[in-house]
């Protein structure tokens, strides 16, 4: 049992050192994002600011843009039957990072895809779903944002994040690996650590 505790440790570990190489670690504080107030009159694959589509990347075809609404403090949803509809309340300073678990939530095998527009999210992520592709729309750099435990959480295989800043407060984790099955792929890609935002112990990532 010992020896398979320690070859899991191992094999996680190197994945780790793997996905490092593929990351840069630094930048600069970030200020907050502009105001957003809907999301469009139609889902959108290319997701504006605050905005958040799922997308069946294999077909183009877009399920669902989610939106936070600055001025209302809410975020809502537009898709096949429902156009601006509320799904929260908020407070955009401390949540406005569920409009992407939203997304997140409601992936599947066919509609893998997370696209993230422009602007900061504040709160932390956690992807669940395996093959799911978490990324920034063209020409945007979305910042996530969190000031305390794991700013993007990842417990699915064969995940990949592309195109985000990260930023981790005191005490930290960026990004944690820990829930990935051993032999996995994790695939993260021209993203940016930010650690500048914490004064004490914080980490770019975990993964044993």
């Amino acid at each position: 049992m010992t020896g398979n505790v320690g070859e899991k440790a191992q094999a996680v570990c190197f994945s780790f050192i793997m996905v490092m190489s593929m990351i840069a670690i630094g930048g600069a504080a970030f200020a907050g994002s502009a105001a957003a107030d809907a999301p469009p009159e139609s889902p959108t694959d290319s997701p504006g600011e605050l905005q958040v589509s799922l997308l069946n990347a294999s077909t183009g075809t877009v399920n669902a843009t989610w939106g936070v609404n600055t001025t209302s403090g809410t975020i809502n949803i537009t898709n096949g039957t429902e156009t601006d509809t509320q799904v929260a309340d908020i407070t955009v300073s401390d949540d406005s990072a569920k409009a992407i678990q939203y997304a997140i939530n409601n992936a599947s095998a066919e509609n893998d895809t997370v696209r993230v527009g422009p602007g900061t999210y504040n709160g932390s992520l956690s992807v669940d779903a395996n093959g799911l592709t978490l990324e920034a729309a063209d020409d945007a750099s979305p910042v996530v944002t969190q000031d305390s435990g794991t700013v993007v959480d990842v417990n699915a295989d064969d995940v990949t994040v592309d195109g985000l800043t990260v930023e981790a407060g005191d005490g930290t984790f960026a990004v944690d690996l820990d829930g990935v099955s051993d032999g996995a792929a994790v695939t993260l890609t021209n993203n940016t650590i930010d650690l500048t935002a914490g004064n004490d112990g914080s980490d770019g990532m975990k993964a044993c």
